[in-house]
């Protein structure tokens, strides 16, 4: 049997249990999605593919799923090969070869967001920061060139890491201010390339809109991905993946972006935009809610795309401006303000 037969022997609803028991799934609407474009696709002529499940080694509640790295229509005309003494359903077979073809991603033409690294200033102060805390326990101009580089070698590495392990109490405090300054700096990159990528799919909203972001405390993306039916098989519509598979509009948030984008605007129904609204913005108290429509050429022609990001303020600035008197409000026992000159300072 190969993989095109066994997907049209079952329902995606019959492979939620060994998703969720087996492997912990949380975002049970990605798989659907992948399901989807699965059933959408066509299995490639004849092939050599076999895919594979066999017990761990080590771990014999562990099952191996091999033969699923080539591209999905060889995949879903390769042959299933089981182990023997192993047994599964249909829809246990299913949902551990889903599972392993949608471990870079849920589609065929999405990037694995470990190969996606964000270049804007917030990133590169990131990097800076990150190689002055290491130089700070390199010895010698090799090791301390190699600090700056992209990468460093094993042993030098080694070295440093062994120095750091015996650092002193006043090495430990600077190293967690560092730490703190990386993990903010990492947090603004990421809230960069989040507005970044809002504009791209719809430059109508305006950087103003956006710039709110930078001042909250959570900011959470989320993309639903309706795929375009044909007269054999109907995907999930994007009501249907918010409201039966994720558990993304019952989270608490302040604000929200809603961007419905789409190859064409007439793609995108006013139902469509009517039941958006009312599942995310209808009946909530909300500082800000932006909805928009926008019409992006760079995906796959009928295919629908919700990008939502929604938020929650951080109360603690408005705190800081009202009481700003003391430490904590950022200024110092001298009423000066305290300096960060440490974030480019050489030592």
């Amino acid at each position: 049997m190969t993989l095109y037969e066994l997907l049209h022997k079952v329902s995606f609803d019959e492979l939620i249990p060994t998703l969720k028991g087996v492997y912990d799934v949380k975002d049970i609407y990605s798989y659907r999605e992948a399901f989807d474009e699965l059933m959408l696709n066509e299995a490639a002529g004849q092939t050599d593919g076999v895919i594979e499940l066999s017990r761990d080694e080590d771990d014999e509640n562990w099952i191996h799923v091999t033969g699923c790295d080539d591209c999905w229509s060889e995949v879903l005309a390769s042959r299933i090969q089981i182990e023997d003494g192993l047994s599964f359903s249909d829809a246990e077979l299913a949902s551990r070869i889903l599972w392993e073809m949608t471990y870079w991603g849920f589609s065929e033409d999405e990037t694995p967001s470990f190969m996606e690294r964000p270049d804007n200033r917030y990133r590169r102060k990131w990097s800076e920061v990150h190689s002055r805390q290491m130089v700070m326990y390199a010895r010698g101009r090799k090791e301390k060139r190699e600090c700056f580089r992209g990468a460093m070698s094993w042993d030098i590495c080694k070295r440093i890491w062994e120095r750091e392990e015996r650092r002193n109490r006043a090495k430990r405090m600077r190293d967690a201010r560092m730490d703190r300054a990386m993990a903010r700096l990492d947090r603004m990159s990421n809230v960069e390339e989040c507005i970044k990528d809002l504009l791209r799919i719809c430059p109508e909203l305006g950087s103003g809109e956006l710039e709110y972001l930078f001042d909250t405390k959570i900011v959470h993306e989320t993309r639903f991905r309706q795929h375009k039916g044909d007269v054999k098989y109907s995907p999930a519509t994007l009501q249907t993946l918010i409201k039966d598979y994720s558990d993304v509009p019952e989270g608490e948030y302040g604000s929200i972006i809603l961007v419905l984008f789409s190859n064409s605007r007439e793609n995108v129904s006013e139902e469509t935009v009517s039941a958006i609204r009312d599942i995310f913005i209808t009946g909530r108290t909300l500082k800000r809610a932006v909805l928009r429509v926008s019409e992006y050429a760079n995906m796959k022609s009928g295919d629908i795309i919700l990008k939502v990001v929604h938020s929650k303020d951080d109360d603690t600035q408005s705190r800081r401006v009202t009481h700003g008197k003391g430490k904590r409000g950022g200024k110092s026992r001298t009423g000066k303000r305290m300096s960060r000159k440490w974030l480019t300072r050489s030592k």
